[in-house]
């Protein structure tokens, strides 16, 4: 339920769809290295290092297609029956000159077309990022949503990146209209480095169904509180928040402040081939963390409870 379509791809693969246009990389980034983390870092720019090379692609329907198969056919590796899989449609209609509406149609056919030969049920949450968002493009994009109208394949909308970006609240406004009048799920990337007025925004201005990552709740037991009363699910993504420094050390994870407090969360991967873990292994870190086997036990029916395909 929170796991990045450019993360999910295989690091084999993204590394040789990248060499015909590694002249473009800065000269400092090392192909063979630079696309996956290894170790901890310190920030978040730190982390987002391997997004040098995803946003150089795709550049054409083809690239794109040995992609979405490359990531779907890794969830079906690691046994996963149901995804939403995120990606922003800006950066494919810059790479392939086109319009909005043309890439939303194409990446819910290439969805439909991996989903049936991996067996697959892979749905799309289409990503806003904080950086240099206007209201326009907000706009623009929850329109060309309403226009390809293919519930049946876009069933979120998403706001990631960094969270130091202020956004106006006629965004906010816009998201709420688009979660009333398209019927889409919301969830909000809020509180995953520390600032906790992130989460306390998604809820209340965004109405967000969702909150991503969620490390600073601990800080705000009230709104613990109301996450609850709202019922409201946490996608936590374990890994993901050690490797990029929101979480100092795995056992200081909130997933066990979660857990004591009944705040619903799912276990997710964020971007799998970059940490090199699968799903599965986040599972294992969670028993290893908080020698809880009964809520990983169910998780899949709080997935589906909280899923926003149905």
């Amino acid at each position: 339920m929170h796991v990045h379509l450019n993360g999910l791809v295989s690091n084999h693969v993204f590394k040789k769809l990248l060499q015909p246009y590694k002249g473009e990389l800065p000269e400092w980034f090392n192909i063979d290295n630079d696309m996956t983390l290894n170790r901890n870092v310190s920030s978040l720019t730190e982390y987002l290092k391997p997004w040098y090379g995803f946003k150089l692609l795709p550049r054409n329907e083809k690239e794109f297609e040995i992609m979405v198969n490359s990531a779907i056919e890794n969830l079906s590796l690691d046994n996963v029956v149901y995804a939403e899989i995120r990606n922003s449609p800006f950066n494919i209609a810059s790479l392939f000159s086109s319009n909005l509406e043309n890439v939303l149609n194409l990446l819910c056919d290439k969805f439909q077309e991996s989903s049936e030969i991996y067996k697959i049920d892979a749905r799309l949450i289409v990503s806003l990022s904080r950086y240099k968002l206007t209201f326009e493009k907000a706009h623009a994009l929850f329109d060309a949503i309403k226009k390809v109208n293919r519930p049946d394949i876009i069933v979120g909308i998403d706001i990631s990146g960094n969270e130091d970006e202020a956004i106006d609240n006629s965004i906010a406004n816009l998201v709420k209209k688009a979660k009333d009048n398209i019927g889409i799920g919301v969830t909000i990337h809020a509180g995953e480095t520390g600032k906790i007025e992130n989460i306390e925004w998604a809820i209340n201005e965004c109405n967000a169904d969702r909150i991503s990552h969620a490390c600073a709740l601990p800080m705000d037991s009230k709104l613990a509180e109301t996450i609850v009363e709202k019922d409201i699910c946490v996608e936590c993504c374990i890994f993901s928040n050690i490797f990029s420094g929101a979480v100092f050390k795995a056992d200081r994870h909130p997933v066990k402040y979660f857990l004591d407090n009944q705040i619903p969360f799912v276990i997710c991967s964020d971007n799998p081939s970059v940490h090199n873990k699968t799903l599965t292994d986040e599972y294992n870190l969670f028993i290893e963390l908080t020698k809880n086997s009964n809520y990983l036990e169910k998780m899949f029916s709080v997935a589906k409870d909280y899923s926003f395909g149905g």
